[in-house]
């Protein structure tokens, strides 16, 4: 996580820290809807994110809360031009794609990079620069399972199965609905030229509506950008495919790439949901539940002598830890009085114990 910066120069430190937000979210389990239902729901409403990345980071929609009016940029999203977050907010970010809110609710727009990087999404990590970008060559796999958004549908990352429903068709990346409305794709205008000033101060892709659904405009004659043909991803972000989780089938939001590898609109999901979003927030949980993980503190570590070198002696001792976790490894030979490890123990026995814990907290 971090630094965060307020200008593209760096020198400017964000004015917003990391805060734990201590959410319990219910999710619904669907994943057999094929079409969206007849009335849709926005993805702005008394929930701000859309759906959570499976470390428990929060994912926002494309929108950043403010939009243009015909004279200002203005908040609450009143105006008829929706301002794009990633585009707009994107100094603010971390390396990681990642950044928070006035309360501190740490929350992602668009392609997570360093939850991608862990998870083997064929991201590339160098160590020097602490950037990640994309592996170079095609990817191998299918994108893992990355979060769930509040209607009950995956996310998953840039890759899926060349065919729908065929999972040995090979993997190759999801093409949005969405280009730039620069006039370059046939039958997208040009609104440079017919649409409001584009200059230094508002560029074209400043605002969602710079972008143009293709499955609404004609390809050649009187034939239509089709889904499954020109493009994978429908105007809600959805494909309706088999992945890893899902064999049979099932509709799934993908964070879709461009061709050089950056995030494309509308990157986690547009301004609509697919499905019926019934996922809340709790303050705890009421029914029974089972346990599938405990992370951070409530791991349990473990510890093993992995090699012991008769000539010198030497002892390596691995364990798994905690991320924040202070550890300290005593010696003994009785197994009753433990100490600091030293050369007066005739015998040995080892153990190694968390000292301390980091607060994450900010």
């Amino acid at each position: 996580m971090g630094p965060w910066y307020d200008n593209a120069l760096r020198s400017a430190r964000f004015v917003n820290i990391p805060k734990n937000q201590n959410i319990i979210c219910r999710l619904p389990r669907t994943s057999t809807l094929a079409a969206p239902p007849a009335v849709e729901t926005g993805t702005s409403g008394p929930e701000a994110a859309v759906g959570f990345l499976i470390d428990g980071v929060s994912m926002f929609d494309c929108t950043d809360g403010f939009s243009w009016t015909g004279s200002a940029e203005v908040g609450g999203n009143t105006g008829q031009w929706h301002r794009d977050a990633y585009v707009h907010e994107g100094m603010t970010l971390d390396y990681g794609n990642t950044h928070q809110q006035n309360t501190g609710m740490y929350h992602n727009h668009a392609n997570p990079l360093a939850l991608r990087y862990q998870m083997g999404d064929h991201i590339f990590y160098n160590s020097t620069t602490k950037r990640y970008s994309e592996t170079a060559g095609t990817p191998i796999k299918h994108s893992p399972l990355l979060g769930w958004m509040r209607d009950g549908f995956p996310i998953y990352g840039p890759y899926g199965y060349s065919t729908a429903l065929d999972a040995s068709s090979g993997i190759r990346r999801m093409v949005s609905e969405f280009v730039k409305r620069d006039g370059t794709t046939t039958g997208v205008d040009n609104i440079t030229v017919t649409g409001p000033s584009v200059s230094t101060t508002y560029p074209l892709a400043r605002y969602i509506e710079d972008n143009a659904n293709l499955g609404d405009l004609v390809k050649s004659g009187v034939t239509k950008y089709a889904q499954g043909t020109d493009f994978d991803l429908n105007e809600y972000n959805v494909r309706y495919c088999a992945t890893p989780e899902f064999p049979g089938g099932t509709s799934a939001y993908f964070m879709p790439l461009d061709a050089s590898g950056a995030p494309a609109f509308p990157y986690h999901c547009n301004r609509y949901f697919f499905g019926t979003p019934t996922a809340t927030t709790l303050t705890s949980i009421a029914e029974t539940v089972t346990d599938y993980f405990l992370g951070g503190p409530n791991i349990q570590e473990g510890a093993k002598i992995s090699n012991v070198d008769s000539t010198s002696g030497d002892v390596t001792l691995v364990w798994s830890s905690v991320e924040g976790g202070t550890y300290q490894v005593k010696a003994s030979d009785n197994h009753s009085d433990w100490s600091g490890v030293s050369t007066s123990h005739p015998k040995r026995f080892y153990q190694v114990g968390r000292t301390a814990l980091a607060n994450h907290d900010g």
